[in-house]
């Protein structure tokens, strides 16, 4: 993702889904990049059940569904 950009989230009713491009820092799109959604509470990052992982396609797009509600860090590497 860009510094600074808002990931899109949709709400359903029990989950959410967190979608997003992953770009390069020149603007370009970054395909096959790993992204990873980890809660924000160091007290909850062992709970696997609230960890997602996507990859980038071609576009450097990804999707998250069923994500739980709460408090997240996206990385992408």
């Amino acid at each position: 993702m860009v510094e600074g950009a808002e990931p899109e989230v949709v709400l359903k009713r029990a989950a959410a889904t967190v979608e997003g491009n992953v770009e390069a820092a020149d603007g370009t799109s970054t395909h096959n990049a790993t992204v990873i959604l980890a809660p924000a509470a160091e007290s909850l990052r062992g709970a696997r059940s609230l960890h997602w992982q996507a990859t980038t396609d071609q576009t450097g797009h990804f999707a998250l569904d069923g994500v739980a509600r709460g408090e997240y860090v996206l990385c992408a590497f």
